[in-house]
């Protein structure tokens, strides 16, 4: 009995020192959540606010306040934009006048005289035979059209003027936060990036009848507002907009 009285010492004493050990840690992880605080600095942070709740930087009200410096309901090229393609151009996860409302438009219905993509074109006249998509754009003289596509250009006239419009003005601006802030830049939706790769299909198509028609005007016009549509979008936050400006506006009027 001699002999185990130590060791039954020794294995208590280990007990309540681990014991002792795992509530200081544990009081220290208290007192960390408690105290824990962030503290920025110009050397390591150049937006320090506004800050959310938690202590983190609101860097998507930030994008957004930097975005719209400048901006007025008469420069912003996303006003006219919007007009010719409608609703979906809209982040569906927002309510359903935020977006609109910040830039000063009125509710923009459901239906009506937008833009219609190509895709959505072909399937409304599945009677008739699609030729290449618009993209294909030919590169021989004389230029072949398709019929198809020479009629989806002619649908879409409303929403090509207002296209020219909105290339003719100076800034872009469409807020990522329209009443229902989405919790991470990440989960933001920009359906207005693929409304932008078609319009750029619809101008240069429309370019390309008319230079085959000898309106030169009409073609360098369409061409131009095409360059212009990319700078706008080019003016974006984002590297998703930045880059599709450049492939799919920039480079195809080139």
């Amino acid at each position: 009995m001699r002999l185990h009285l130590p060791r039954r010492r020794i294995w208590r004493f280990t007990i309540y020192v681990i014991s002792l050990v795992l509530v200081l840690i544990a009081a220290d992880l208290i007192l960390v959540q408690v105290r824990r605080s962030f503290t920025y600095g110009y050397d390591t942070t150049r937006i320090v606010g506004p800050v959310m709740p938690d202590g983190r930087i609101d860097y998507m009200s930030v994008l957004d306040a930097q975005a719209a410096e400048g901006v007025t309901f008469e420069n912003n090229a996303a006003v006219p934009f919007l007009e010719a393609v409608g609703r979906s151009g809209l982040s569906p996860t927002q309510l359903p006048d935020g977006i609109t409302s910040k830039l000063g438009m009125p509710h923009l219905p459901e239906q009506g005289d937008y833009l219609v993509r190509y895709d959505d074109f072909v399937k409304q006249h599945d009677g008739m035979a699609a030729g290449g998509y618009p993209a294909d754009l030919p590169t021989t003289w004389p230029v072949t059209i398709d019929p198809l596509a020479a009629q989806w250009v002619k649908a879409n006239e409303h929403p090509l003027e207002l296209l020219i419009e909105a290339s003719k003005r100076s800034r872009f601006f469409i807020p990522f936060d329209g009443g229902n802030r989405p919790s991470v830049l990440a989960s933001v939706l920009l359906p207005h990036v693929g409304l932008f790769r078609e319009s750029g299909r619809l101008l240069l198509m429309r370019a390309m009848m008319r230079l085959n028609a000898g309106d030169i005007a009409g073609f360098r016009e369409d061409l131009l507002a095409t360059h212009r549509l990319a700078r706008l979008l080019g003016q974006s936050p984002t590297a998703v907009e930045r880059v599709q400006a450049r492939e799919s506006l920039e480079i195809p009027a080139c």
